[in-house]
């Protein structure tokens, strides 16, 4: 596992040097207001691509591990269901999109059009990736995940090298990604769909019970994530702030950004365990990651201000204020993450849903009180509460669920060096 772990956060890793070099090119080219605007329509877009979901990639892998002799009629009737909700959740961002240019601004036809198509299009994508998570296989996960970000800087770099790279451009360049996601997973799985297999009511009831429940988590985790941004674009309306807090929170996340990508195969490893190898594999899996966040932060908050200037220039100075408060929430919000994988795995996301859902009203209202007083300042710092808030309550509720014990997560023990030392030094495929 966590050899899988790390061929996949290395190629997170590739993705996010990838990632920095395009957001590098965005705020070069496009200054303060125009990466504001882009950030605005891709959170959004996100936004909506999870909400129409109803959860089914995740309910897709759930119910997959857990009854695995009915895998083809899972994975039928989620392509079936996801193609109707991506169609009509892409139709609806672009009339979002078209209808509220002063929340928006101005965008060209043809992104509209780009817009509508991302969703279902990730939607499919998402179902190819969760049936590869089922066996974990790393390398083919390893491969999406590079050929999505990499393709993405890459049509970056021919718009900006021929001169037409804008902010509609860009956020084409972004929906486009999602192609060699499909292509990919469309190669590697082309034996496994049957499409035979009509859509049944049954099975399609089973999926979305699980995946309403699934997604209102991962939807308030979207939210949790999106909504500070979404606020300061609302209150101040001023796409040059947005940028600087949009910059900032980027730079707070590099440090947990590749962690993520490692998070559904944890929810894979939990779904299929007993209670006991479960205890014991959710203490060391947090105290890795409490220690890697802990590190990471402190790095970053030392060497952040020459990070922002490196980057995107010294226009981007206002972003060290908002990334220095965003920093310590960064690493909490990983650590709330692996928890709320672990209560979806045990069939319990609405309790991390809950958990979410409070700790975001929470936010919206601190956040709303301090933007208008402290500006971007103050929604950096309604997100970090929150994010304390939230690792507070979810560690409460896995405690007293599961008996873990929080002492245990937090700082890594000289056996688990020795663990991970001899998992790395033996030889073993990794899966795909």
């Amino acid at each position: 596992m966590l050899r899988k772990a790390i061929l996949v956060n290395g190629a997170a890793m590739v993705g996010l040097v990838a990632g920095l070099g395009q957001s590098i090119i965005l705020a070069r080219v496009l200054g303060p207001g125009g990466v504001g605007q882009y950030s605005i329509i891709i959170a959004t877009a996100v936004l909506m691509t999870q909400l129409v979901s109803l959860g089914l990639p995740t309910s897709l892998l759930y119910h997959t591990k857990t009854d695995p002799q009915h895998s083809v009629h899972y994975l039928m009737n989620t392509i079936w269901v996801s193609l109707g909700l991506g169609a009509l959740g892409g139709l609806a961002l672009a009339a979002l999109i078209f209808f509220r240019e002063g929340y928006f601004g101005t965008v060209a036809p043809f992104v509209l059009v780009a817009l509508a198509l991302y969703v279902p299009l990730v939607l499919q994508g998402q179902s190819a990736r969760m049936t590869l998570m089922v066996a974990i296989e790393a390398r083919r996960l390893s491969i999406i995940t590079l050929t999505m970000t990499v393709g993405v800087m890459s049509l970056i770099v021919v718009c900006w090298a021929v001169g037409v790279l804008s902010t509609d451009t860009a956020v084409v360049c972004f929906t486009a990604g999602c192609l060699g996601h499909i292509a990919l997973g469309g190669y590697w799985l082309r034996r496994k769909p049957d499409f035979r297999i009509a859509p049944e009511w049954t099975v399609i009831k089973r999926l979305v019970f699980m995946g309403v429940r699934q997604s209102w988590a991962d939807l308030m985790i979207l939210v949790n994530a999106q909504l500070n941004i979404l606020i300061v674009n609302y209150l101040i309306h001023d796409f040059d702030m947005v940028g600087y807090y949009s910059r900032g929170q980027r730079v707070a996340l590099l440090v947990v950004a590749a962690g993520q990508a490692t998070l559904p195969m944890l929810f894979s490893r939990w779904a299929a365990i007993d209670r006991e190898t479960l205890h014991r594999h959710v203490e060391q899996t947090m105290r890795f990651a409490t220690t890697v966040g802990v590190v990471g932060v402190a790095a970053m908050l030392v060497f952040g201000r020459t990070i922002i200037v490196v980057l995107y220039g010294r226009e981007f100075l206002p972003a060290v204020t908002p990334f220095r408060i965003l920093a310590p929430g960064a690493a909490l919000y990983l650590l709330s993450r692996v928890l709320i994988k672990l209560l979806g795995s045990q069939g319990r996301p609405e309790a991390g849903a809950l958990v979410l859902a409070a700790i975001n009203a929470v936010n919206l209202g601190v956040t709303w009180w301090l933007v208008p007083r402290l500006g971007i300042a103050g929604a950096a710092l309604g997100s970090t509460v929150a994010q304390l808030a939230l690792f507070a309550a979810l560690s409460v509720t896995v405690c007293r669920l599961y008996g873990i014990r929080f002492l245990h997560c937090l700082i890594m023990r000289p056996s688990d060096y020795k663990v991970a030392y001899q998992a790395l030094s033996r030889r073993k495929d990794v899966g795909g």
